[in-house]
């Protein structure tokens, strides 16, 4: 998919990788022009109304077959984890949502807004946000990992050289990232659209992190290659936070370091309670399916709103 967006009377066609990091560009025109994104959804709004109600149906189906009592539980069984457990971490992340409207209220203040839009929730607090070439942010990952680990360093210099990482932005190419374990006797892969922010740094480092765990695994047999959910995000947030730690030791002044650590604590809202409000969107959404038949596109954009909206308050 590609989408418009009109600046100043021009208009951009961009993939969907590269709209969407205009919701960091320092200008709130070109934040607001990324709306271009939601209208290129609506079009589409049918098609994927029918995907969505298709896919969420196909899951009733196969939970009935296979005696699951509800939607999450085989999904935490492959996680090697219990209900309870993962329920108790939903609600305590929930009860403490407040956390992230205060945050951005304060964020709201530095920017000097009266009001904060949805584009503008990942706003830079530096207007001349410095960018990083694809040689910088190799450099900054290696000597990361290779502070923490000689050995680390070694593993993460394979994927460079060796030409596993595919980090082009380019059109046809899929949005997001991860990084794709084979087998035990094949070399992982790590796909992502890199395009020269610092955020794009703290990605790399991120999948770089599951690519390491995934070499460490490879002497393993096929049945303990592949980790569960939860110990694979393990090695990838830490593999991260070297790496952040290591561009704040090297940012100089208090702006540029105020501007590093918003971006973190927003990337790290979005780890934990970002995730946390679409995991209860999916609950309603399968409970709403399973209760009420096919859902209109207006019935799962309430759900998904006001799941997502629980979470800024009244601060966005």
């Amino acid at each position: 998919m590609t989408f418009a967006m009109v600046v100043n009377g021009e208009t951009q066609t961009l993939t969907e990788s590269e709209i969407l990091s205009k919701l960091y560009d320092p200008s709130r025109e070109v934040r607001a022009a990324a709306e271009g994104l939601t209208q290129g959804m609506q079009e589409r709004g049918r098609t994927f109304t029918f995907i969505t109600n298709t896919l969420v149906y196909d899951k009733a189906v196969n939970d009935r077959l296979t005696h699951f009592d509800h939607p999450e539980a085989d999904r935490h069984l492959s996680d090697e984890v219990d209900t309870e457990t993962v329920h108790t971490m939903i609600d305590a992340c929930a009860a403490h949502f407040g956390t992230v409207a205060r945050y951005y209220r304060l964020k709201r203040e530095i920017l000097g807004y009266d009001r904060l839009y949805h584009y503008d929730r990942y706003a830079p607090i530096l207007l001349d946000e410095e960018t990083m070439s694809w040689e910088t942010a190799r450099a900054t990952v290696e000597e990361a990992y290779t502070g923490f680990a000689t050995e680390a360093g070694g593993m993460i210099r394979r994927f460079f050289d060796e030409r596993w990482i595919d980090a082009e932005a380019r059109p046809g190419k899929r949005g997001g990232a991860f990084c794709a374990g084979i087998t035990p006797d094949r070399h992982p892969y790590v796909l992502m659209n890199f395009l020269d922010k610092k955020r794009d740094v703290m990605t790399l480092a991120h999948e770089l992190g599951h690519g390491i765990h995934d070499l460490f695994a490879s002497g393993r047999h096929f049945l303990e290659y592949y980790p569960s959910l939860a110990a694979a995000e393990t090695a990838s947030v830490f593999g991260e936070m070297l790496t952040f730690n290591r561009l704040l030791a090297r940012t100089e002044g208090s702006k540029a370091k105020l501007s590093l650590l918003t971006g973190k604590i927003e990337d790290i809202f979005a780890t934990v309670f970002r995730q946390t409000s679409m995991y209860r969107f999916e609950q309603d959404l399968h409970a709403a399916r399973r209760e009420k038949g096919e859902l209109p596109a207006e019935k799962v954009n309430a759900i998904w709103q006001r799941n997502v909206q629980a979470m800024f308050e009244d601060a966005v």
